[in-house]
């Protein structure tokens, strides 16, 4: 049987590949942080050398996402393609010494990704991990912000309400909204920053 999160994975993969510009920005929102995370375990990189890997992870996807098959979790297929972008990076980088030829993964030979695939059952799992940690880490900071704060972020990024509706519901302007959700997200970040230097303690 399908599930629910199977259903929505095929669907959101279904409106990228469509040209659909809020689902890439919902794609890109949900994976950044772990590609981010696991660019920078495997390849060790400086901050700026991340970006620019992180880059080519997404421009990869932008053509890669063609090959996703629904039998695997949307998770283990990015996770797969940044690791075959960290390969060739790592070999771009190294093709001085090895004289090696890399080969990117934006071909046409759609097997390359299923046999990845098919070598791991649950690859990125230490990364998933950290993730789920960090995602503890932001509900116990949610848990000790203000209530409307709580409630304004929760319309806007959780219900992912647009502001001209949050603004139907509070009676508050759009302009104001920005401003205050720009406020709460900043006293998140504090509130996040604080339960990290405490061992989220």
């Amino acid at each position: 049987m399908v599930s629910i999160n199977e259903n929505k994975d095929f669907t959101l993969v279904g409106q990228c590949l469509s040209g659909s510009e809020s689902a890439w920005m919902e794609f890109y929102s949900r994976f950044e942080r772990l590609v981010r995370m696991v660019v920078r375990r495997r390849l060790h990189n400086s901050e700026d050398a991340t970006e620019d890997v992180v880059h080519d992870v997404f421009i990869t996807l932008i053509s890669a996402l063609k090959n996703y098959n629904s039998s695997y979790s949307l998770q283990n297929f990015v996770c797969t393609i940044v690791e075959r972008v960290c390969v060739d990076r790592y070999r771009f980088s190294n093709a001085s010494k090895r004289n090696a030829e890399t080969h990117s993964l934006d071909d046409e030979n759609s097997g390359v990704v299923y046999q990845v695939m098919k070598s791991s059952n649950q690859p990125c799992q230490e990364e998933a991990l950290i993730l789920a940690q960090e995602a503890e880490i932001v509900r116990r900071a949610l848990r000790l912000l203000g209530m409307k704060c709580r409630e304004l972020l929760k319309l806007r990024y959780y219900d992912e309400a647009p502001y001209s509706k949050i603004a139907e519901l509070t009676g508050i302007t759009e302009n104001t909204l920005t401003v205050q959700t720009s406020r709460c997200i900043r006293e998140l970040r504090n509130i996040h920053r604080n339960l990290v230097q405490s061992g989220y303690k």
